[in-house]
């Protein structure tokens, strides 16, 4: 598989042989990170703690022409 494609390589049934909440949290950001976006520029970060996951925008990622005022980086 290119490198370019590697995150589609999800495998549904590995999610169900991790142990801890934290490696499933990481297994489902995985899908996270595919969700469109405006202009497909996935303007956000994942955070992965022991129970939770922290989504931050990224504005090194922000579009200032087409969303000056960041409503669509958030």
């Amino acid at each position: 598989m290119q490198e370019n494609y590697r995150a589609w390589d999800i495998v549904i049934d590995d999610f169900y042989k991790l142990q801890s909440l934290r490696e499933k949290i990481r297994f489902l950001v995985r899908f996270a990170v595919l969700a469109p976006s405006s202009h497909n520029s996935q303007p956000w970060k994942f955070a992965v703690g022991e129970k939770e996951i922290v989504i931050q925008p990224d504005f090194n990622r922000a579009l200032p022409v087409s969303d000056a005022n960041h409503r669509q980086l958030f």
